[in-house]
C-alpha cells in the first residue's frame, strides 16, 4: 500500500515538471542537399524576374519605335473621291516633340451634278426618234423650257440645210436662244449654234441600216414612188440607179448621214464615210442606238443627270406586227 502511494506521488511530481518546463522547438539540422536546393530556387526566381523586366522593356521600345515611325512617316494624298485630308496632333515622341499624321475624312455632302436643260436632239428618220422626241418635249414642258419650233408642221430645214431664218422671230425667246431643239432638221452646226446655248448637249439616234431602209420603204410608201415592192426593188437589175433617187428630195440612200448634214452621193468612198463619221463624233456627246434602247436611255440619263422617271416614254410611230 505504501509502495503504491509512493509511485503515485512520483508520477505527479514528474508531470508537474513537464508542464512547467518551457518548450523549445529545435529545428532539425540542415543538410547540404537542402542548402543546394534553396540556392537553385533563389537563382531561378532572380533569373525569371530579370527576364520579365527585359520583355517589358522590349515591348515599350517596340511600341515607341512603331509610334515614332508612324509620326515621322510623310503623309500620302488619298485619291479617294469625296475625301479631304487634314493634319491632327498625335501622341508625343520619347523626345517630347509633337508630330502630326494625315487623317482622311469623308465629306458629308457628295458632289451632285445639276440636270442639263439645254439639249439639241437631231431627230433622224425611222430610228425610234419620235419616241425620244416625245420624252424631251415632256421634260421641257413640265419645266417651262423653250423650244425651237417651225411655223408649220415639224420640219426645220429638211431637205434644205438648217438656217436660223426658218424660225419666225415671234417663235424665238427674247434672248434669241432656245433650251431644246427636237424637230426634224439637217444639221448645220454653225447656224444651229446661233440659237443654242454654248453648253448645249448634242444627242442623236441611229439604227441598223437594213432595218432602217425596210421601215423607211414601208412608212413612206416608197413602193408607190418606185412602182415595185421592197422585194422586187432589192432584186431589180437597176436598183443602183434607183438608190440614187431621193423621193421628195428627202428619203432614201444613206438617210442617217443625210439627216446629219452630210452631202451624200452614190459614189462615196469608205474614206469619205469614215471622215464624215469622225466629223460627227466631235459634235455629238451621245449617239443612241435604236436596237439598244434600254442601254442608250441609261447612258442618256447619266449624262444629263436626270431621274429615271425623266427617261420613260411610250413608243410612237411603230408598225404593227402584221405589217412587218
Amino acid at each position: 500500500m505504501l509502495r503504491k502511494l509512493v509511485i503515485v506521488l512520483v508520477m505527479l511530481l514528474f508531470n508537474c515538471d513537464v508542464i512547467s518546463a518551457p518548450v523549445t522547438m529545435t529545428p532539425p539540422p540542415t543538410t547540404t542537399l537542402q542548402v543546394l536546393k534553396q540556392e537553385q530556387f533563389r537563382n531561378a526566381a532572380e533569373k525569371n524576374t530579370t527576364k520579365q523586366h527585359t520583355e517589358v522593356k522590349s515591348v515599350k521600345q517596340t511600341m515607341s519605335s512603331d509610334m515614332l515611325e508612324l509620326q515621322i512617316k510623310p503623309s500620302v494624298p488619298n485619291p479617294t473621291r469625296n475625301s479631304t485630308t487634314e493634319h491632327v496632333p498625335l501622341v508625343t515622341t520619347p523626345d517630347d516633340k509633337e508630330e502630326s499624321v494625315t487623317v482622311v475624312k469623308k465629306n458629308k455632302k457628295e458632289n451632285i451634278c445639276a440636270p442639263k436643260e439645254h439639249i439639241m436632239f437631231l431627230k433622224t428618220h425611222k430610228c425610234a426618234s419620235s419616241s425620244i422626241q416625245n420624252m424631251f418635249l415632256r421634260y421641257g414642258a413640265t419645266r417651262s423650257l423653250t423650244f425651237a419650233l417651225p411655223a408649220i408642221r415639224n420640219y426645220l430645214g429638211n431637205p434644205r440645210m438648217f438656217k436660223t431664218k426658218l424660225i419666225p422671230n415671234n417663235l424665238l425667246p427674247s434672248n434669241g436662244k432656245v433650251d431644246i431643239f427636237a424637230v426634224h432638221t439637217r444639221l448645220n452646226l454653225e447656224e444651229h449654234m446661233k440659237i443654242l446655248h454654248p453648253d448645249t448637249f448634242f444627242v442623236t439616234v441611229v439604227r441598223e441600216p437594213a432595218h432602217l431602209f425596210d421601215s423607211l420603204y414601208s412608212y413612206f410608201r416608197l413602193n408607190n414612188y418606185f412602182g415595185v415592192s421592197l422585194e422586187d426593188y432589192l432584186n431589180y437589175p437597176l436598183k443602183k440607179q434607183l438608190s440614187s433617187l431621193r423621193p421628195r428630195n428627202r428619203f432614201g440612200h444613206d438617210m442617217m448621214l443625210f439627216d446629219m448634214g452630210i452631202d451624200v452621193h452614190e459614189n462615196m468612198t469608205e474614206t469619205e464615210v469614215r471622215g464624215a463619221i469622225e466629223k460627227l463624233d466631235k459634235v455629238f456627246h451621245l449617239v443612241m442606238i435604236a436596237g439598244k434602247m434600254d442601254e442608250s436611255l441609261i447612258l442618256l440619263k447619266e449624262l444629263l443627270c436626270w431621274d429615271y422617271s425623266d427617261v420613260i416614254f411610250f413608243k410612237k410611230n411603230v408598225r404593227k406586227n402584221e405589217i412587218k
